[in-house]
């Protein structure tokens, strides 16, 4: 698994809530990787993010093609 963390400079903050244990897993498997808390949190958002816009723009295109199919009968 390649990380493509972007490489500017990040202002922003999130804080988020996770009990000890997920905590402790989440440290392991990062020191197990050779990345950072931060890098994988970040590699994971930016990842979700994507699936979502892409099935986003998807779901549009296939409706634009049903309403078109719809309109040729």
């Amino acid at each position: 698994m390649e990380f493509v963390a972007t490489k500017v400079v990040k202002e922003e903050v999130i804080r988020v809530r996770v009990d000890k244990d997920l905590k402790d897993r989440l440290k392991k498997m990062c020191k197990n990787k050779k990345v950072t808390m931060s890098e994988m949190i970040t590699f994971m958002i930016e990842n979700e993010v994507e699936s979502y816009e892409f099935k986003l723009k998807n779901s549009d295109d296939t409706e634009k093609r049903i309403v078109a199919t719809e309109k040729s009968y």
